[in-house]
């Protein structure tokens, strides 16, 4: 399949909001109507077992990778629907709330307005409760008061726009 035949739907929000949950409702959904679908996540757990420092310790390489291994798996999928359980705004949200600054910031805001077109669907699911432990961040890791105050708009909108 060519890859502008494909679709793809991101899911982003804090974790334990549902997003995997979302994720598997949509693809058996779709499935059913016949589409071939894959759904990609597990990112930041993956890049966490190569022994990089996730949520507040992360590091720009941590960035990086995490980013680098979203990109590559949407690039590689051949399936029809491709369901992104975060995506590239996330890496960059993530990043903004820890405090990361400078060229690799305006390199991951490129590259998600490079890349935010290609989705037909963004789903964000808000916190609605307290967060669970899941292992891998705190359970203060973006409350509901930083998260909303983020302008993540600005990213989609032209210089002067």
């Amino acid at each position: 399949m060519k890859s502008g035949d494909q679709r793809y739907i991101a899911i982003t929000g804090a974790h334990s909001t549902g997003k995997s949950t979302l994720a598997a409702e949509l693809t058996s959904k779709l499935k059913q109507l016949g589409y071939s679908c894959r759904v990609i996540e597990g990112i930041t757990r993956s890049v966490a077992k190569r022994g990089l420092p996730i949520s507040q310790e992360s590091t720009a390489e941590t960035y990086c990778a995490n980013l680098a291994e979203h990109l590559y798996q949407e690039r590689i999928a051949t399936e029809e629907i491709v369901i992104c359980n975060r995506f590239s705004l996330d890496c960059l949200a993530y990043a903004l709330a820890n405090g990361l600054q400078g060229n690799l910031v305006k390199l991951m805001e490129e590259i998600y307005l490079s890349s935010v077109s290609k989705y037909c669907v963004i789903f964000y699911l808000p916190i609605e409760f307290g967060l669970v432990v899941d292992g891998m961040r705190p359970t203060d890791d973006l409350p509901p008061k930083k998260e909303s105050s983020y302008n993540v708009s600005k990213f989609g909108q032209k210089e002067g726009g």
